[in-house]
């Protein structure tokens, strides 16, 4: 069975630290990138199984980071926001970018942050169908 890979794309050091320690102790491989910019390169020369990217970033944010994303984006990799921002407005915004989950970071602990990744992760490597994965998405983020 192929090996699970996570693309963590956040600024905060001490968050990015965290969640890649906790997902490694699950088997999980993970690459971290400070910014959307440096989140692009590494996904264009790596194969991930999901992406998880905050939205308030230096260089390159995260809502132009998800929308290079989307056209890069051709095997529908799931893709989990993790961000300050709770607005509505702010959750359509990544609904129509193709994000498969929104989690406000005061709303939801990093254990169960984690929970919902691995929960993620074993869902997306069970869909067989572009749509079903689709499907899969808009029931997540709604």
């Amino acid at each position: 069975m192929a090996k699970q890979n996570v693309l963590i794309v956040e600024d905060d050091h001490f968050l990015s630290d965290i969640y890649s320690h906790l997902l490694e102790e699950k088997g999980i491989q993970v690459k971290v990138a400070k910014n959307g910019k440096e989140g692009l390169k590494e996904f264009k020369d790596n194969i991930f199984s999901l992406v998880m990217t905050d939205l308030i970033m230096p260089q390159m944010n995260g809502f132009d980071f998800l929308r290079e994303l989307q056209a890069l984006n051709t095997k529908k990799v799931p893709t989990v926001v993790l961000s300050n921002l709770g607005q509505e407005k702010d959750r359509e915004t990544c609904k129509q970018l193709g994000v498969s989950m929104y989690l406000v970071k005061t709303q939801v602990d990093i254990s169960d942050v984690v929970r919902m990744v691995t929960n993620q992760l074993s869902a997306s490597k069970t869909q067989d169908t572009p749509s079903a994965a689709a499907e899969s998405a808009t029931r997540s983020i709604s």
